[in-house]
């Protein structure tokens, strides 16, 4: 039996892009019904043969926080916290653009204590 899971990028303070379709996916028992809610939609699929889920909410507006939750047949539940739906900035690239978000925090703590602040979410 395996515990009902997000991807990683589910996780608690997650950020969902705004005015976009907004795929979920994660991992139950295969074969398992599954229904994922997020800010008062909820969407049901079945895991495949790998115990896989995937679902796609409709497109909404910036807000949160909301709670991600997913729930099985059997009664296991996940939650994942605080999660926003606003823009996701995705940046890449060579070792020139190395910058821990703690060093952000040292190097800028004017900007990093002004309003608003506190909804900048870094996943690595």
């Amino acid at each position: 039996m395996a515990d009902i899971r997000f991807a990683r990028v589910f996780g608690d303070g997650a950020v969902l892009q705004r005015n976009k379709e907004i795929r979920v996916w994660g991992w139950s028992d295969p074969g398992m019904q599954v229904k994922v809610s997020l800010a008062g939609s909820e969407c049901e699929c079945t895991a495949d043969a790998a115990g896989r889920f995937d679902v796609t909410f409709p497109a909404a507006d910036a807000g949160g926080p909301y709670t991600l939750a997913a729930t099985d047949d059997k009664g296991n539940r996940v939650e994942s916290r605080g999660v926003m739906i606003g823009d996701v900035i995705v940046i890449c690239g060579q070792s020139n653009m190395e910058f821990p978000m703690e060093r952000v925090k040292e190097t800028y703590p004017c900007e990093w204590d002004s309003p608003g602040a506190d909804l900048i979410r870094p996943f690595k």
